[in-house]
Parts: C-alpha cells; sequence; structure tokens
C-alpha cells in the first residue's frame, strides 16, 4: 500500500479515480456523478498540474498493487488565510478497514503543516458515521455548521474543523 501525490500526467487518472468514488458514494459527495463526467479533459489536466505543484491543491491516491483504492484533495485558503478544505475523501469499499483513510488523512494534515496552515475542514454527511469516526479519531471536531447538500437536500452536511496551531 502507497501513498502519493498525483502527478502532473495523471489527469485520466485523477478522473477515473474520482469518477469511481462519485459513482460508489454519491451521498459522500456535494458533487454529482453525472457533472463531472462532462467535465473536460483541460479541467482534469488542471487539476491534475495543481495538485502536483502543492501550492494551492493536493490530491493523493492510495495505491494498492497498480488498483487506486482511495483519494483525498485538500485545497489551500478557501474558507480564508491558512486553512485547508479537504474537499474529497473515498476509500474503495474492498480497501476499508485497512487504515487507508487515516494515511490519506495524515497525508494531507502534514501537506497543510508545511504549508503554514492553521485549520483544516471538512464537511460529512449526517449519517456516514464510519466517515465521521475516522475524522474525529484524527483531531477533527464539530464546529456547529450543518447545511443541506446542494446535490441533495434531504441529507445534511456537519461541518468538522481540525486545528494546527500556528
Amino acid at each position: 500500500m502507497r501513498i502519493r501525490r498525483v502527478r502532473k500526467d495523471e489527469s485520466e487518472r485523477l478522473r477515473q479515480v474520482r469518477l469511481r468514488a462519485l459513482a460508489e458514494a454519491p451521498s459522500a459527495f456535494d458533487s454529482p456523478l453525472e457533472d463531472e463526467r462532462e467535465f473536460p479533459a483541460e479541467l482534469w489536466a488542471r487539476r491534475a498540474a495543481a495538485s502536483a505543484a502543492g501550492e494551492t491543491a493536493v490530491t493523493f491516491f492510495a495505491e494498492d498493487q497498480g488498483d487506486y483504492v482511495g483519494l483525498v484533495t485538500g485545497l489551500w485558503e478557501v474558507e480564508g488565510p491558512g486553512r485547508v478544505m479537504i474537499v474529497s475523501m473515498w476509500v474503495a469499499p474492498q480497501a476499508r478497514g485497512r487504515g487507508i483513510g487515516r494515511r490519506l488523512l495524515a497525508a494531507v494534515v502534514d501537506w497543510a503543516r508545511e504549508r503554514g496552515a492553521r485549520q483544516i475542514d471538512l464537511w460529512v454527511t449526517e449519517g456516514n458515521d464510519t466517515a465521521r469516526t475516522l475524522y474525529e479519531k484524527a483531531g477533527f471536531v464539530p464546529t456547529g455548521e450543518r447545511a443541506p447538500l446542494d446535490t441533495n437536500p434531504s441529507l445534511i452536511g456537519a461541518k468538522l474543523s481540525l486545528p494546527l496551531g500556528g
């Protein structure tokens, strides 16, 4: 099992893994699969390049014997100076329970600390107790903010934050 940053030349792989995540766990994301399927190749190329550069965004893959079984994406200063927002986190069903989610989160936390972030935020769909437990074990705490998902207003997201100090 290897956790590594997406490379600039992996736009198609990024697209494939992201679409796989959206198809497998649509209620965990606030982005519709149908929309992202239609994104142009240039958008995926920009995302891969931004991740490889690591200045404003980062995506890490979890790779297991040639299969891509997880990903996480963090965006720099989405909600203000010194803050990172985790906007995508997924582990394939066959790979769950092996610590991959913890390792993906740790990769983003390390990246955020290297950049001087003071806080990491994320949203988790209420009822996704496995993900919420993972986040809370990693030190994320509820902020009290809740909002319906744009893609399915019957589902509610809860915001969690991890203070990093600094």
